[in-house]
């Protein structure tokens, strides 16, 4: 969802807190904790207005999943990193690979992050500012 507003909030990652900040900023505070403890380099969430198609775009599939009891925002990329080094398997179809290969592998590494998050393995962060959470396959220090 766009933000209605900028965020007037910083994250301290050392003490795992909030703190108002005079200057307002773009993004979300589920973007704003992955980025600072260097998991992946969100695009920051702007307002409507100011943002580009492809996040419209992301805006709409969120108003039309909205009705479903859970619905789960992952981010590939910081689930990239943080199965890096581990050892999971699953199985993959690669039918319908040919038209985006990067595509279907972020779809499937969505789908694994949120099958580790179920299961106990991950963490949810974000959510305070009302915007929305970004589960994650693994838990963060201080989370």
């Amino acid at each position: 969802m766009p933000i209605d507003k900028l965020r007037k909030r910083s994250f301290n990652r050392e003490s795992n807190s909030w703190s108002e900040n005079e200057k307002a900023k773009v993004g979300r505070e589920c973007e704003v904790i992955i980025k600072s403890y260097k998991i992946a380099n969100p695009q920051w969430t702007r307002t409507s207005k100011d943002s580009p198609e492809w996040m419209k775009l992301g805006f709409s599939i969120y108003d039309a999943l909205k009705k479903f009891s859970f619905v789960y925002e992952v981010f590939p990329s910081a689930s990239y990193r943080m199965l890096d080094k581990e050892n999971v398997k699953y199985e993959l179809c690669l039918n319908n690979f040919i038209g985006g290969v990067k595509d279907m592998l972020d779809a499937s590494v969505g789908a694994i992050t949120v099958y580790e998050f179920l299961n106990g393995r991950g963490c949810e962060v974000g959510g305070e500012d009302g915007l929305g959470t970004i589960v994650l396959p693994r838990s963060i220090e201080c989370s």
